[in-house]
């Protein structure tokens, strides 16, 4: 639960930051979906995705994304003409009660 939290909480983040276009419009989007034994949550913005990498991002920024990768078992960027979006998926696994 608290993984899956922080990874989205991360991906809006991003979203928020990056999401926008000239002019200050955009849109920042989150849908989750919990079936087939996986959560899957969607983080979709109206901008243009795309990685930093200069030497001054390496260092001050870009923990975010490798976060996501670390916390969620896929993590998979989709672009499109109309935004970006981040779906990040997570196996659910139930404890047992005991007995």
């Amino acid at each position: 639960g608290d993984d899956v939290l922080l990874a989205v909480g991360e991906a809006s983040a991003n979203a928020v930051q990056h999401g926008g276009r000239p002019g200050g419009t955009g849109f920042v989007g989150v849908e989750v979906l919990v079936a087939g034994g996986a959560v899957s949550a969607a983080v979709s913005d109206g901008g243009a995705w795309s990685r930093d990498t200069s030497r001054s991002a390496r260092e001050d920024r870009g923990r975010g994304f490798r976060i996501m990768q670390c916390l969620m078992d896929d993590v998979t960027v989709r672009r499109s003409s109309i935004g970006t979006s981040v779906v990040l998926t997570r196996r659910i696994v139930r404890e047992r009660p005991a007995r």
